[in-house]
């Protein structure tokens, strides 16, 4: 009899391997369900990136069957409000914004069916207003599923905020308006050009190493024409059509790009200065003056500031470019110089006319001096004749300084009267100026108040000569223009910039205020001619001019009928 031997073993390890089996696919499983995750947490963060939220929705009962958590950030709210809130069609057809509800149905009524027909998903855009108010831009994007009969059973998608995007092409869209509107209104003329075709030889210059564009350039004007004639003019306004004289945008682009034809050395300096700017700094522009011709090849001058359009600094798609017809300007600027250098000419010839004539009056007036006052200590003339002998001799000292200060001041225009400035001891001068009018100043009963302390010690930095004459010129005005029995003072102050300021105030009559911008202008008396002071009218001119010449300044300071000081 044959006994049957129980399968213990085998059974055993058929167990054993169930075993390994089932952890194997548990760990499977584990791994598959950390990658689900992970990859869940991927798209959220990626939905979030892209403010991207995903929708599901049974199309049979019409209503939602789940949101993600970047819809209820869209639409402003939690997740348990946009699913509690927003369940029917209806519910979200009330957050749409009132402008855009027409469309949003239309676009909706067609979405499954376009989505059907072509296979793909179906976009579309609207605002939305969320509960708080806020306006956004969405665009939404959706798919469908049908069953085996072809019909349609659910629906999902995409919801995405584009308000930013929206906000960004519409201040762009704004900015181009604008920039049109100032482009073609300008009254420069204005001209934008495609660099393109340049900025690409540019950077095929730099691959093969060389760097100093401008150089390069300069010594290869058929490379460099090449590339002007690669240059394309997008838009110019009807300024620079006037400008060249040019009745349409075509007839002036073809007057352009027709190179050869206005090709010079001139140009040759104006591109590869240009062009070498733009490549050493896209961002910076290009200013010069040049030379260009009309379309009727006349000459014309223009001042040209050109650019690079920033955003373009890559690419030099778009180069902008002003000009101003500065014809006319130069024009002036050289009849100017050629008037300047007569007037020059002119002056220089009146210099040394005064200066020969000077010299040829001068010994005939010394004669009638001389021979003037022989007659005064002749005891043999007639108290009669003595009389006229000083009037004789007092009118020729009047014609001799007369003399002197047109002489003084036809050198000052001229440039031709130098000083000498040196440290000069201030007191010093103003002594030696009052020694030389106390006569004068006795003669009318006028008193000088003058504390030398102040200016004990003082240094400043004048022509010795020059500033004397100033002091006499001054004081012997103070003495002429003061009243009978006047007074004059010598006033000073030190600034803390090391100026020192000298003041001679007289007690006069003042000059009014109207009168104060005439006051330094040659023969101009302000009406004192009418009166019976003698003086030649150009003493303040010379004192002014001679001041500033050594570097200082003077003004006025008056007051009708209490007088006045410089």
């Amino acid at each position: 009899m044959n006994t049957k031997k129980p399968e213990y073993a085998d059974s055993a390890l058929t167990h054993a391997e169930l075993l390994c089996e089932i952890a194997v696919l548990r760990e499977k499983l584990k791994s598959a369900e950390d990658y689900n995750e992970a990859e869940k947490n991927r798209i959220r963060l990626i939905s979030k990136d892209l403010k991207l939220g995903f929708w599901e929705w049974n199309e049979v009962e019409n209503q939602a069957v789940n949101y993600s958590e970047q819809c209820a950030t869209i639409f402003g709210i939690s997740l348990e409000e946009l699913k509690s809130q927003y369940r029917t069609f209806d519910d979200f057809a009330r957050s749409v914004h009132p402008n855009d509800l027409k469309r949003f149905h239309q676009d909706s009524a067609i979405s499954n069916q376009m989505s059907l027909k072509t296979g793909e998903g179906f976009s579309y855009e609207y605002r939305i207003i969320r509960p708080d108010g806020q306006v956004r831009y969405v665009k939404e994007t959706e798919h469908v599923t049908v069953n085996p009969g072809g019909e349609i059973i659910s629906s999902f998608g995409t919801l995405q905020d584009i308000t930013e995007l929206k906000l960004t092409v519409k201040a762009l869209q704004q900015s181009e308006e604008s920039y049109s509107s100032l482009f073609f209104n300008l009254p420069l003329g204005t001209q934008e050009e495609d660099y393109s075709s340049v900025k690409k030889a540019l950077d095929k210059l730099h691959k093969k190493g060389i760097v100093n564009i401008k150089t390069y350039l300069q010594r290869n004007p058929k490379f460099l024409v090449n590339l002007v004639k690669g240059i394309r003019c997008k838009k110019v306004n009807q300024a620079l059509l006037n400008m060249h004289g040019a009745d349409s945008e075509q007839e002036f682009n073809e007057e352009e790009e027709d190179v050869d034809k206005w090709w010079n050395d001139g140009w040759v300096d104006y591109f590869s200065n240009e062009i070498s700017a733009f490549a050493a700094n896209s961002s910076a522009y290009h200013e010069t003056e040049r030379v260009d011709t009309r379309i009727d090849s006349s000459r014309i001058e223009i001042r040209s500031i050109t650019s690079v359009v920033p955003g373009y600094e890559e690419n030099w798609e778009r180069v902008l470019s002003i000009h101003e017809d500065i014809t006319d300007r130069k024009k002036n600027e050289t009849d100017l110089i050629e008037a300047k250098i007569v007037a020059e000419r002119a002056s220089q010839a009146k210099t040394q006319f005064l200066s020969s004539m000077s010299h040829e009056l001068r010994t005939p007036l010394n004669a009638i001096l001389g021979f003037s006052q022989l007659f005064e200590y002749d005891k043999a003339v007639s108290k009669r004749h003595r009389s006229n002998a000083l009037e004789i001799n007092r009118a020729g000292k009047y014609l001799m300084t007369l003399i002197d200060e047109v002489l003084d001041l036809s050198r000052i225009e001229s440039g031709s009267l130098s000083v000498s400035v040196e440290p000069v001891p201030l007191l010093d001068i103003i002594n030696q100026s009052l020694i030389w009018v106390s006569d004068m100043a006795s003669t009318r009963g006028i008193s000088i108040d003058f504390d030398a302390l102040p200016f004990t010690d003082v240094l400043v930095d004048a022509d010795a000569l020059r500033l004397k004459q100033v002091f006499l010129n001054l004081l012997t005005n103070d003495i002429k223009y003061n009243r009978q029995g006047g007074h004059i003072t010598i006033i000073c102050d030190r600034n803390q910039k090391g100026r020192f300021s000298i003041g001679v105030s007289d007690t006069g009559s003042g000059i009014e205020a109207f009168q104060l911008d005439d006051l330094f202008q040659p023969f101009n008396r302000l009406g004192a001619e009418l009166g019976e002071v003698e003086s030649t009218g150009i003493g303040l001119v010379i004192t002014k001019q001679l001041v500033e010449l050594m570097r200082g300044s003077i003004w006025v300071d008056s007051t009708l009928g209490k007088g006045s000081t410089f």
